[in-house]
C-alpha cells in the first residue's frame, strides 16, 4: 500500500452535495449529451478541489512539499477537462443552457477569491 496522500477530495459529506442533485437532475428529464457533459464537468471541477488545497497550503507544508508536484499536474488536467466539458456542453446544448448556468457560474466567480485569500 502506498504511503502517498490521496489527491481525492477528503469532505466525504461534499460527495453527496455533488451527487443528490446531480443524479436528481438527470432523472427528473431525459439526459441529454449536453447534460452529461456539464454534469462531468462539475464532477471535474469537484475533484479539483483537493489538488487545490493541497497547493494552497491548506492540508499543511509537508503535503504541499511532498505531493505539490502530483497536485499541479492534477488540477492542470482537471481544470482542462472541466472547460472542454463546459465548453462542449454550452455549445451544444445552446441558449436554452445558458441562463440555468449563469448563476451557479457567477458563484463559482465569486468563490474564486475567497478560496484563494483562505477563507
Amino acid at each position: 500500500m502506498s504511503t502517498k496522500s490521496s489527491l481525492l477530495p477528503r469532505e466525504h459529506g461534499a460527495y453527496a452535495e455533488l451527487a443528490f442533485p446531480l443524479v436528481t437532475g438527470l432523472t427528473l428529464v431525459r439526459p441529454s449529451l449536453w447534460a452529461l457533459t456539464l454534469g462531468a464537468a462539475a464532477v471535474a471541477m469537484f475533484l479539483v478541489n483537493e489538488p487545490v488545497a493541497i497547493l494552497l497550503g491548506v492540508r499543511g507544508q509537508r503535503l504541499r512539499t511532498q505531493r505539490g508536484d502530483d497536485a499541479r499536474t492534477r488540477v492542470l488536467i482537471l481544470l482542462s477537462a472541466a472547460a472542454t466539458l463546459a465548453g462542449v456542453s454550452f455549445w451544444g446544448g445552446g441558449a436554452l443552457l445558458w441562463p440555468w448556468i449563469l448563476f451557479p457560474f457567477l458563484a463559482g466567480l465569486i468563490l474564486v477569491p475567497m478560496v484563494l485569500a483562505g477563507k
